[in-house]
């Protein structure tokens, strides 16, 4: 019967526009529940080219009107021509005219609205008819999403080349009711290209507005596009009304950006700030910045000074053995202190730079780093570099392990390594002779001559190491593990002394030019274990206590070193115990040099932690009735005794803890110092002591943190909708590893304190001490209101630290927000105005840049 229905249809099919495939269904055919009924059309081409097929399916049922030559789909139905594809609840195929036709199914529980999808246009809407061999559509009631625009309208006639829609509404906003729209009479969409409008006005709420242009241009393409970015504006106590990071982004491509930003104020100050972001997919990415301010507080005629800053980022992604990565801030020292409104850079003295590049061997256990550092004090204006440290190293490998075997005996644990570094220092804090011919300490700047005499200062050297180490079991309970260590120092010149007889001192004399090397070796063991000790408890909560404290004892054999060519002696000046004092050829040489005095010492530390099984509350099954939490998490105490020293054998002894406490991080450290001082004299405030062998045991230093997170669902990542975009994806990552950039207004609040106190006295030196209490938290006033604060109190000063206020208003498809800094050195206030991005709309996020100005 089949047979017969398809040779049928074939012989009505004589427009040799259609021919239905010999596979056809019957006329009306009725699909069983949650089965799919599917078939295909075969078109031949008039132009005598190859034919094409449409593929179609649907849930419910297919008829055919054979007379007509049309066919009905019913319930899901889907049709496939080429690269299109259209579903809807309800589709009529007509091949007489070349035509599909899609509409929702309107049954009163299946509503399927047509969907139609072509490369990667996409569109829905209440009705659309398409013409497959012309390409030409008429569609009713659209939306469609153009990049991060969505396009509402109706008629629309949609060509091969571009979309035409009357009454159309574009906007950034995913809701079926957008808060905002350009309302235009006419539109033109060339998709990945560009929207096109006649006279267009913004309505915002409903409410039209008379912003509009008689034309505009908006590009709607998935990589990026160029375009102005708007400022923020606010004011300033010291500098008057601005507007801030405003300017202009370059897409040149998918691998490149470029972004300028200026900041300009009402007392002539400016900062100009040049970005770029580039990335090889899988292979390398990173950014680069520039900036170039000549900002001034006040309105006075004082000349604006010039500063700069400069940072890069760079890290490869690919996996390879040689891999570049670089994390470099380069500054002035005032350009943050004038131009940062972010409170970690602001209150920052120190900043880092780092450019290294590490290589590993293939099949072989050798490796090679070469690494540029440069570290700045910005309050000293004290700046070293190295340019650069050099690293080969070896692997630590096992010569006698055999090739068959366990290796577990303690000959085959013995393995060697090997580690070479060299590099070059240099620093502008130097002794300089000054004009009354004293040597003191001075910050030479890195300008004119001045560059050459640090240069010339500069520090090179070589160490090599040679560790030897193996690890056995003693006692059964107990691992040993002793290692002989062997060094050698290069150097291209050493130190000459002299003794002084009118001053009786003994002071270098001249640096000796040529090669010179030192060697010195030593030898240490350690000896650990692990003791456990469980305390039943058995109430309502708790079960049992678990101690674990792991003793360690460590012993460090070196010989004294001062007796041989690393040292120059002189019988003219003794130390304290009648012979000649000793000094170092290599005193203030990069790596040192071998060491003076005999260690024949002893260490022992000792680690505790408590564990705790308690009732776990959340088992309903029973299989899990208790759980383990951690009630310290460490708590250790360590010192040493050096029998090879004539005094002060006992070493300062520190004490530490760390622990968790429900929402509550606590850290302490502390170091305790066991003999006194004798106080030789003061001059300007300048103490200058001795420490005698007398026991008198006082705490030198201590310092306490402690943490708290009320909300410890604000450090929860954010959960990815079901598609993402490339660039959607790369954003999500983006908020992961920023995540205090970002606020959360599904989160009704958040607060995280912290307080540390730090205390430090040596002898008869004044005592320091700093205390403080830093917190920042958000606070949802209502679902599209919300404050965020960050502040603290210094409890040695007296007053109140950085202190920001910022209001965040949710408009779902925008966000505004205003931060305030409402007394200090910046006071001020900034204001924002700027549409989201569709992902930060659908995580219910909105970006805390304010606080983040200039860096």
């Amino acid at each position: 019967m089949k047979q017969i229905l398809s040779f049928l249809l074939a012989l009505l099919a004589t427009s040799a526009f259609a021919q239905l495939d010999s596979t056809s269904q019957a006329s009306t055919n009725l699909a069983p529940k949650d089965s799919i009924i599917s078939d295909s059309l075969i078109i031949p081409s008039k132009d005598g080219g190859l034919a094409q097929s449409i593929l179609y399916s649907c849930n419910d049922s297919i008829a055919m009107d054979l007379m007509n030559k049309r066919i009905f789909l019913y319930g899901k139905a889907k049709v496939v021509f080429g690269d299109m594809t259209l579903t809807a609840g309800r589709i009529e195929i007509d091949y007489s005219k070349d035509l599909v036709r899609a509409s929702s199914s309107g049954d009163s529980t299946i509503k399927d609205t047509p969907v139609f999808k072509q490369g990667n246009d996409f569109y829905e809407a209440r009705h659309i008819e398409y013409n497959i061999k012309s390409k030409k559509g008429l569609i009713r009631d659209i939306v469609t999403q153009q990049g991060e625009g969505y396009i509402q309208g109706d008629p629309v006639k949609r060509t091969e080349d571009a979309v035409y829609i009357k009454h159309a509404k574009f906007t950034t906003c995913n809701l079926a009711h957008p808060h905002y729209y350009v309302n235009a009479r006419k539109l033109k969409v060339i998709p990945e290209d560009k929207v096109v409008t006649g006279p267009f006005n913004v309505v915002l709420s409903d409410i039209p507005t008379p912003i509009g242009l008689p034309f505009g241009f908006f590009p709607i393409a998935n990589r990026s596009k160029s375009g102005i970015i708007f400022p923020t504006f606010g004011e300033s106590r010291e500098r008057g009304f601005f507007l801030s990071q405003g300017g202009y982004y370059w897409a040149a491509s998918d691998r490149l950006s470029v972004k300028l930003l200026g900041d300009v104020y009402s007392n002539k100050s400016y900062r100009l700030s040049l970005s770029s972001d580039y990335k090889t997919r899988y292979r390398y990415d990173g950014n680069l910045i520039v900036n170039y301010s000549r900002v001034k507080d006040g309105f006075n005629n004082d000349p604006l000074p010039e500063d700069f800053n400069v940072i890069w980022n760079h890290s490869t992604m690919k996996k390879t053995s040689g891999k570049l990565s670089a994390n470099v801030n380069l500054t002035s020292n005032n350009y943050y202190k004038l131009n940062s409104y972010n409170p970690v850079s602001y209150q920052s003295s120190v900043f880092n730079s780092t450019v290294s590049y590490y290589k590993s061997f293939k099949n072989s256990p050798f490796n090679l780093g070469i690494t540029m550092r440069q570290d700045q004090n910005v309050q000293t204006k004290e700046m070293n570099l190295t340019l650069p440290e050099i690293n080969f190293s070896m692997n630590r490998i096992y010569p006698l392990r055999k090739k068959v075997g366990n290796g577990e005996g303690w000959l085959e644990k013995i393995n060697v390594s090997y580690n070479l570094n060299t590099k070059y220092f240099v620093t502008n804090a130097l002794k300089v002779v000054n004009a009354e011919g004293q040597m003191v300490d001075t910050i030479l700047q890195f300008k004119g001559e001045n560059v050459s005499t640090v240069l010339e200062r500069g520090q090179t050297g070589m160490r090599q190491v040679v560790p030897i180490a193996t690890t056995f079991k003693v006692m059964k309970y107990f691992s040993l593990n002793p290692t002989f260590s062997y060094e050698e120092y290069w150097y291209r010149e050493k130190l000459s002394y002299a003794y002084d007889n009118t001053t009786k001192t003994v002071a270098v004399k001249d640096t000796i030019a040529g090669f010179t090397r030192a060697g010195a070796y030593n030898l240490s063991t350690n000896l650990t274990t692990r003791i456990y000790g469980t305390y039943p408890v058995n109430n309502a909560f708790i079960k049992g206590i678990r101690h674990t404290a792991v003793p360690t004892f460590n012993y460090t054999y070196r010989p004294d070193f001062s007796k041989g060519k690393s040292y120059e002696s002189f019988a003219e000046k003794l130390d304290y115990k009648g012979d000649p004092t000793s000094y170092s050829v290599y005193s203030g040489f990069i790596y040192g040099g071998p060491g003076q005095g005999l260690v024949n010492s002893l260490g022992f530390s000792l680690q505790n932690m408590l564990e705790g099984k308690v009732r776990n509350r959340k088992d309903t099954t029973g299989t899990a009735t208790t759980k383990k939490i951690s009630l310290l998490d460490n708590v250790g105490v360590s010192a040493a005794y050096n029998f090879g020293a004539d005094s002060l054998q006992l070493s300062p002894i520190k004490l530490n803890a760390r622990t968790k406490i429900s929402i509550f991080d606590i850290a302490f450290d502390s170091q305790f110092n066991p003999y006194g001082y004798t106080l030789d004299s003061t001059v300007k405030e300048v103490v200058y002591q001795r420490q005698v062998q007398v026991y008198d045991i006082k705490i030198q230093s201590y310092s306490l943190s402690i943490g708290a997170n009320l909300n410890p669902k604000a450090k929860t990542p954010q959960e990815a909708p079901e598609k993402l975009t490339k660039e959607e994806q790369e954003e999500l990552s983006l908020i992961n590893r920023y995540p205090e950039r970002y606020i959360d207004f599904k989160l009704p609040w958040s607060l995280a304190l912290r307080y540390n106190i730090n205390y430090s006295k040596t002898g008869y030196q004044n005592q320091q001490i700093s205390q403080a209490l830093s917190a920042n938290g958000t606070l949802s006033l209502t679902e599209k209101w919300k404050l965020t604060a960050t502040s603290g109190y210094d409890f040695v000063a007296k007053g109140l630290g950085y202190t920001t206020i910022g209001v965040i208003r949710d408009l779902h498809c925008w966000q505004m927000s205003m931060n305030i800094i409402p007394f200090g050195d910046r006071q001020s206030f900034f204001f924002t105005f700027t549409a989201k991005s569709s992902l930060l709309q659908d995580l219910k996020l909105t970006k805390r840049s304010p606080t983040y100005l200039g860096q």
